[in-house]
């Protein structure tokens, strides 16, 4: 099923009206249940989504060395959800205004090793991942993941906005990497973000607080 990539798909709140409606008419083979304690988390589950489809695309073996790239809602949770495939360790890696935001330290909470792009100590880590995850829609975000990538290592990028990137290719296809796109979700992730949530693998626990109230968000 690679429903996510039909060039004429209709996504709601997207192609079609509803995405901030307080009701909406869905078809029945778009909804999911939740129970009654994870109402709280039905917002997150969409992103979730997203991670875990990503994820899938790079083969992770437990014990195996993993990074995360970015640390919006998708790319904490990804940390959870690598955490939950047994990815050992795992990076994250922010910028220096992840680190102030609070962020990194949220991806610390989950068991990651909290990492500033750029610094010395994220250098230390260099060529030492099997899977990267870049979710952050920069073309730096590209660029270290590559840097953080070990021979055979699998690059995939889910950051849109990203535009042109420079690489090193030499580097690339010299340590073989795999650098393949993540894009949506299928509907068996939907399946998997929620029996996820249910387990508590993912609890998605400060993501929430990241937001900003609509009426902050810019116009």
């Amino acid at each position: 099923n690679v429903s996510q990539r039909c060039p004429n798909r209709v996504r709601i709140g997207y192609e079609r009206d509803g995405g901030l409606a307080s009701q909406v008419v869905a078809p029945a083979e778009n909804l999911y249940p939740l129970p009654d304690e994870l109402a709280a988390l039905a917002p997150l589950v969409e992103p979730l989504t997203v991670a875990v489809h990503s994820i899938g695309r790079a083969a992770v073996r437990p014990g195996a060395g993993a990074a995360v790239i970015g640390c919006g809602a998708i790319g904490l949770m990804s940390v959870e959800v690598l955490r939950a495939r047994g990815a050992d360790p795992v990076l994250l890696v922010g910028t220096e205004d992840d680190e102030r935001g609070g962020g990194l330290a949220i991806g610390q909470g989950y068991g990651a090793v909290p990492l500033v792009a750029g610094s010395a100590e994220m250098a230390g880590w260099a060529g030492s991942c099997e899977s990267v995850i870049a979710a952050a829609g920069a073309p730096a975000a590209v660029r270290t993941g590559i840097e953080l990538a070990e021979r055979g290592a699998t690059v995939v990028v889910l950051g849109l906005g990203i535009g042109p990137v420079e690489l090193e290719m030499d580097a690339a296809v010299r340590r073989e990497l795999s650098l393949v796109g993540g894009f949506g979700a299928i509907p068996e992730d939907w399946l998997d973000a929620v029996a996820l949530m249910r387990s508590g693998a993912v609890t998605a626990a400060g993501v929430a607080d990241l937001g900003v109230p609509i009426a902050e968000a810019p116009a």
